[in-house]
């Protein structure tokens, strides 16, 4: 399961609202509100895009996204 406390916890430490990151991916407010709820998976071109914006290694990326 998606630890979303984690993912929510890097984009405060960058400032980024979801704003920020529904324009970094290219997607809806809704469309990650549903990513962050469990409803849908983030795509892999999506994780990478996160991944290179919060410069996660990887036991973070395990830890927020397996």
């Amino acid at each position: 399961k998606m630890n979303t406390n984690y993912l929510k916890y890097k984009m405060s430490q960058k400032g980024d609202t979801q704003k920020e990151i529904c324009e970094l991916l290219d997607i809806s407010q809704n469309a990650l509100i549903n990513k962050l709820k469990g409803k849908n998976y983030f795509t892999m071109r999506e994780v990478r895009l996160i991944v290179e914006r919060y410069d996660l290694d990887y036991e973070e990326i395990k830890e927020i996204f397996f």
